[in-house]
């Protein structure tokens, strides 16, 4: 039981962190649904990404800001082939000025990139809660052996 003590406060702290960086996507999402200025880009590639043995394709989308000026940003979720294929229109959104905002205008690809991290969150917390309910119990049974 001591082994996994030492686990309680890393996992807690892991847990804490995947939720407030889905709640900051989240509040990401929600300004630039607010302030954000939509505009139409294209799918103009996808970056490769091999990881243990298995191959998935970001979709990198091109756009124009309001001064016509090209920016690029790949696309939060990933694929397990090119889709959307090269050439296809992809709503987007971002807030003029500041083009590292720029994000796709589909609500489903939105949530989920922020639903992930929240359930894997969630996930440790409860394992974290599971371990500290135990530890008490364990504390508790050896002061009434003793």
């Amino acid at each position: 039981m001591d082994t996994l003590l030492c686990c309680f406060p890393v996992l807690a702290l892991i847990g804490i962190g995947f939720v407030g960086a889905a709640d900051r996507h989240r509040r990401h999402l929600r300004a630039l649904r607010r302030d954000g200025t939509r505009t139409t880009g294209w799918v103009t590639g996808h970056d490769e990404n091999t990881h243990q043995g298995r191959t998935t394709f970001v979709p990198v989308v091109t756009y124009r800001d309001t001064f016509g000026v090209e920016h690029q940003f790949r696309m939060k979720t990933a694929a397990d082939s090119t889709n959307p294929p090269v050439g296809t229109e992809v709503p987007v959104l971002f807030v003029p000025g500041r083009p590292e905002s720029a994000d796709a205008d589909n609500a489903l690809t939105q949530q989920a990139a922020y639903r992930t991290p929240l359930i894997i969150g969630v996930v440790l917390l409860g394992i974290t809660a599971v371990l500290g309910i135990a530890a008490i119990i364990d504390f508790v049974s050896r002061i009434e052996v003793h």
